[in-house]
């Protein structure tokens, strides 16, 4: 049984971490978990799931206290380096940007071994890294990263003269003036469903941003770091002139998914509707490229990958009122689709029922 830290556990990195954890209850026990605390609902369910003593988030933890009586809270902004010296067999850091430098450095300096999908850890403090970690205690599991790491073990080291990394070109690849773009043309990635964080994540000073929404209120967070330093962090607020336009969307309840065939999934859900309000559905596959499906219908089929797990988004927004979201899991298999947590309307044959897990197949 490995004891196993996880920094950033309601992102992606740290939901499929715990999906591997909850498959192999006897190899892997969580003794800690971070998290911003943006969505401290799913920091709750994850804690009570897999019974986790230690929490850290950088907000939210009076909420999470409440919520997980006998539970440790730690909360500030140094939450996750603290718990990163936790001692354990692997500390996963799947934290986004270069505040996951600081975890990355508390973890080898105690002799956790660090299991890094924070890439920025590497970008921003390569050499403070690589001069802490000893041999085999750095393990790459950012998916470039550890895919050339894995090739690199078939071969000897003398084989590689050069290693190329491809890009998927981003929103501008075939554009040549670039003096004009807005926020949200450089947030409209054509592959990939990062946040903006990760598909944004330089400026220049000063930093021209268009494509605001009137009559909205934004709140501008600068932060400057060298990777090792105390960062220095600034804010300010702004609203913009003009009249919102639309209304709000209603909440989005009874988010279901049911089987058309063994590739497509049917996505149906009740509300999320409003005046100016349209509706996105992103399917966020766990290998492969994301399908995003803008202006979405309801119902909305998608088109699925045998034998590959999905979160699929269901997110409505009119641009400038708080967005109406819903998230549903699917796992996909070659003869049918496994769905989790959700009311299902099911056009196939049940091959097995397993509490609130139904696997079936097309007849």
């Amino acid at each position: 049984m490995k004891d196993l830290v996880i920094l950033g556990s309601t992102g992606s990195i740290g939901v499929q971490a715990l999906e591997i954890v909850e498959a192999n209850p006897s190899l892997f026990r969580v003794v800690a978990i971070t998290s911003a605390g943006n969505n401290p609902a799913l920091v709750i369910e994850q804690a009570k799931k897999f019974k986790i003593p230690v929490i850290g988030v950088n907000k939210g933890a009076d909420l999470i206290k409440s919520a997980l009586p006998g539970v440790t809270v730690i909360d500030g902004p140094s939450a996750s380096t603290e718990i990163a010296a936790i001692t354990c067999d692997v500390v996963l850091n799947g934290i986004t940007g270069s505040i996951g430098l600081a975890p990355t450095l508390a973890a080898l300096k105690v002799g956790n071994r660090l299991a890094l999908a924070n890439k920025e850890s590497l970008v921003a403090g390569g050499d403070l890294v690589m001069s802490i970690a000893k041999p085999d205690q750095l393990l790459p599991v950012d998916s470039e990263h550890s895919a050339l790491w894995q090739c690199l073990m078939g071969g000897a080291k003398r084989e590689v003269a050069k290693l190329i990394l491809t890009a998927s070109g981003g929103p501008f690849r075939e554009r040549e003036d670039l003096s004009d773009i807005t926020v949200i043309e450089a947030l409209n990635h054509p592959t990939w469903s990062m946040g903006p964080v990760v598909t944004i994540n330089s400026a220049t000073n000063p930093q021209t941003i268009a494509g605001l929404t009137p009559g909205k209120d934004y709140t501008f967070n600068i932060t400057a770091s060298n990777g090792t330093s105390p960062n220095a962090t600034g804010s300010t607020t702004l609203s913009t002139p003009g009249t919102p336009t639309g209304t709000a969307p209603t909440s989005i309840t009874d988010a279901e998914a049911s089987l058309d065939s063994s590739s497509n999934v049917i996505v149906s859900w009740s509300g999320g509707t409003g005046t100016g309000v349209t509706t996105t559905v992103t399917a966020s596959p766990d290998i492969g490229s994301s399908v995003v499906i803008n202006s979405a219908s309801n119902p909305q089929t998608i088109t699925v990958t045998p034998g590959v797990n999905y979160s699929i988004d269901i997110t409505a927004t009119n641009g400038t009122s708080p967005d109406a979201n819903a998230i549903i899991n699917v796992e996909t298999f070659a003869n049918g689709i496994l769905v989790a947590g959700h009311d299902l309307s099911l056009t196939g044959t049940y091959t097995g029922i397993d509490g609130t897990f139904f696997l079936f197949s097309t007849p």
